[in-house]
């Protein structure tokens, strides 16, 4: 029998002219609860004898690993299995698999002495009826065997038609039921409908109870006191109730104890926020509190460090502390980063912090697809080929000012400057401010000085190299020993002249092994057959191309022309040198 105080419930919450949640905590009326739960038969005595069979019958029969039987044994007795193999028969005409047959004996093996007809087949068909699909429930049950266990007229039916009525669509009760695992079969009267209420009378609307009823069940089935509490605690701090931030932060605080919200605080403390920032970011973004301290430390140190943003900027949009730095943010300031060197956008990365938020599809189209033209490198960055490149000009919160992105230009690399009157130095100087850079610390005078050699040992003059670094920073970021490998290759190799390769740097950031070599082998082949003209210095940007255009362009295109071409862009074709000597003409 359903209480009058349910009842009462469920006649406000199915009024169809105002669907309202006005239920008033009361006095409980005093229920034995065994008329909640199914009436199982007693358990027969066990023996030894009886338990060695059950453990056995658990084991070939149910699916239970031997250990887990002789456990389970000890607390059911078989002494006939003929109900027993009613209801597994039963169950698994009804979309139960064996593992989950296993599963669900596991957890609650006195289900084999319930009847069928009577405990088991009632149950299934009411969900059944109800909407959802055998497997959906086989799934469900597995998880939460009080749906096999609880009385259908006392306890599964009246809650289910309650929480229903309030969630309206099955899919979201679906989700519901699975995040809490006794929400059919608890006694909704003790603590979800009074916190249901309080919810009510802070003017809560009855779409967003519904929707915490949905996604954050468990918070409605805390402790009535501690409920109200967190309630008046989430008003205090802001939030409006009319909101789903409200229904968020009673969420986030209601599963927070006092000590580990003060572990937070001084977790943003320590990096910089003051609690006053750190507050009103868990006003814009609750959830900013729920992230753990490695994350937390690792993309505001990303933003802070490497963007060279203030802590305040982060706090008030701290939705950036939730994105993935490896999948989005990363490759997005990668594309970002080439675009502002280009000069093709301005503001980066206050102005354009909105692109990190935005679709893949958006983004790709908007800041990629739309500049690949202009900076063939574009791509690469995006898909996370080429390293991402720092900013100068110091931390800032200014919307609209201009960034350089670059890795270096240390203050270390001003005294150098300063040490220096040719008038190759002063040319150098003068490049360096053409280009906005300014000093910023990254790496020693004696790391500069020593990458500055290299180039120089390679052939490159020191206008050269300042003139690679400022189209590509990170090519003073590379070890002097790839530095060696990859000028060797392309100057002895390919015979092209340092000066080719100073005026396009992007080369020196390509992996040699799985990128060059590979399609210079390629472009060779067509080159010899005169399928292609002026390789190497005119299809350089062929280097550039993703993995799909270059095989188009220039293996698929020409396999019928040139069947090794494929074995030359698998590796299996050692690369034939360039002749003609040195070369920095296009086409010859």
């Amino acid at each position: 029998m359903i209480s009058k105080t349910m009842l009462s419930f469920l006649s406000r919450v199915r009024n169809p002219n105002g669907f309202v949640f006005d239920y008033k905590q009361g006095s409980n009326p005093s229920t034995n609860h065994l008329r909640f739960i199914s009436k199982v038969p007693e358990n027969p005595v066990k023996d030894q004898s009886t338990s060695s069979s059950t453990a056995s019958y658990l084991t070939n029969s149910c699916g239970l690993c031997p250990q887990s039987a002789l456990s389970v044994a000890q607390k059911i007795g078989l002494r006939t299995t003929e109900n027993a193999d009613s209801v597994l028969n039963f169950l698994k005409s009804h979309s139960f698999t064996d593992t989950q047959i296993a599963k669900l004996i596991t957890r609650d093996p006195r289900l084999l002495l319930f009847g069928v007809e009577s405990d088991l087949k009632p149950k299934i068909d009411f969900f059944v009826d109800a909407g959802f699909s055998s497997a959906e429930f086989a799934s469900l049950a597995c998880s939460h065997p009080c749906l096999l266990r609880s009385s259908l007229q006392n306890r599964l039916k009246p809650n289910f038609e309650l929480l229903s009525c309030m969630i309206g669509d099955n899919n979201r009760l679906l989700v519901a039921l699975r995040r809490n695992n006794g929400l059919l079969g608890s006694n909704l009267e003790t603590n979800f409908l009074p916190n249901v209420g309080i919810l009510q009378s802070y003017g809560v609307p009855s779409p967003k109870i519904a929707k915490l009823a949905a996604t954050y069940p468990r918070v409605l089935m805390y402790k009535t006191e501690k409920f109200a509490t967190t309630i008046e605690s989430v008003r205090k701090f802001g939030f409006d109730p009319s909101r789903s931030l409200f229904i968020q932060g009673v969420s986030v605080l209601s599963q927070m104890s006092p000590s580990a919200w003060e572990r937070k605080l001084g977790i943003y403390r320590s990096l910089g926020w003051s609690e006053e920032e750190t507050i009103s970011a868990f006003t814009k973004q609750p959830c900013c509190m729920t992230l753990s301290e490695e994350k937390i430390r690792k993309t505001i140190h990303f933003f802070v460090k490497r963007l060279h943003l203030e802590p305040n900027y982060l706090a008030a949009r701290p939705v950036l502390l939730h994105l993935s730095l490896e999948k989005r943010v990363i490759p997005r300031c990668s594309a970002l980063s080439v675009l502002s060197s280009k000069r093709l956008i301005k503001g980066f990365p206050c102005v354009h912090y909105g692109a990190l938020l935005i679709s893949e599809d958006k983004f790709y189209d908007k800041y990629v697809r739309s500049y690949v033209d202009q900076a063939p490198e574009v791509l690469e960055a995006y898909k996370g080929n080429l390293e991402f490149m720092e900013f100068t000009g110091g931390p800032s919160t200014v919307q609209g000012s201009y960034f350089t992105p670059i890795i270096l230009m240390p203050g270390a690399i001003v005294v150098w400057f300063n040490r220096r009157s040719s008038s190759e130095s002063q040319r150098s100087r003068r490049l360096l401010l053409h280009f906005g850079f300014t000093a910023k610390s990254a790496i020693s005078l004696l790391t500069w000085e020593r990458k500055l050699g290299v180039y120089k040992s390679m052939g490159f003059s020191e206008g050269e190299i300042i003139s690679a670094y400022a189209k590509q920073p990170g090519c003073m970021l590379i070890s002097e020993k790839k530095i060696s490998q990859k000028v060797d290759f392309y100057v002895k190799r390919m015979h092209l002249e340092p000066n080719y390769l100073a005026a396009r740097p992007v080369l020196l950031c390509l992996s040699l092994e799985k990128r060059v070599l590979p399609r210079c082998s390629v472009l060779r082949v067509l080159s010899s057959k005169r399928l292609i003209k002026g390789f190497p210095c005119v299809h350089f940007k062929a280097f550039l191309l993703n993995e799909e255009m270059f095989y188009n362009q220039y293996v698929s295109k020409y396999m019928d022309q040139a069947p090794d071409v494929l074995e030359a862009y698998k590796g299996n074709l050692e690369f034939v040198e360039s002749e003609g000597g040195p070369s920095t003409g296009q086409g010859s």
